[in-house]
């Protein structure tokens, strides 16, 4: 289900990657909720996946997902499947 979108892609001040996202007004996402970056496929679009938490706290507008997960590479796999 689609609740958003990604707004800006870019390096926080660590160097390290940022997503922005635009969520729907009526998407409350509670503060323990995580994000994901995932592939629709084996060739298919990227998209962030949230899954929600059960606090009952939401995200406020800049507020950041305490809990995230690093983008999974199917390129990467095949290619240690290749050449290992």
């Amino acid at each position: 289900v689609k609740i958003g979108q990604v707004s800006a892609i870019g390096l926080d001040e660590e160097s390290r990657p940022k997503v922005t996202l635009e969520v729907d007004d009526d998407v409350a996402i509670s503060s323990d909720s995580s994000a994901a970056s995932r592939t629709a496929g084996l060739l298919g679009d990227q998209f962030i996946s949230v899954e929600l938490g059960a606090e009952d706290d939401a995200l406020a507008d800049g507020e950041a997902f305490q809990f995230t997960e690093s983008a999974f590479s199917i390129d990467k796999l095949v290619g240690r499947l290749v050449h290992d």
